[in-house]
């Protein structure tokens, strides 16, 4: 009796499953989750993709970054701990920032070549002095 009513239950079972259709809605679903994700990709790549700056853009950029860097240095350097979370979130930018320059540094003039390198000691200078205050 207990065979015919485990073989029976799992009849029930297998027959509920089929009639609701669920191996058919995760073939339906695939696709679109597929499609889905291709469209996330290719927005995140649009996102992502860095527009086309020229040298003196970029070394412009580069400018206000260690200008808004050196401040929050000085900051820090006075006690200032409101601005440590932006002093760390410059921090990790900064060897992105330095290698985008070198990128753009050969197409750079003589001018721009010294603006760049005024720029890179600008912040060495406040690092060092913030490092002598500790």
């Amino acid at each position: 009796m207990k065979k015919i009513s485990m073989i029976l239950f799992a009849a029930v079972l297998f027959v509920s499953f089929t009639a609701c259709g669920g191996g058919k809605k995760e073939e339906q679903k695939a696709p679109e989750a597929t499609e889905n994700a291709e469209v996330k990709e290719e927005v995140q790549e649009k996102q992502e993709a860095p527009a086309e700056i020229t040298p003196a853009q970029a070394l412009k950029n580069f400018e206000e970054f260690s200008k808004k860097f050196v401040d929050v240095i000085n900051k820090m350097k006075v006690g200032d701990t409101k601005v440590i979370q932006e002093y760390s979130k410059l921090s990790n930018e900064y060897p992105q920032q330095v290698a985008d320059m070198e990128r753009y540094k050969v197409d750079f003039n003589k001018a721009q070549l010294k603006t760049y390198e005024d720029a890179q000691a600008f912040i060495a200078k406040a690092l060092e002095s913030w490092q002598k205050k500790k």
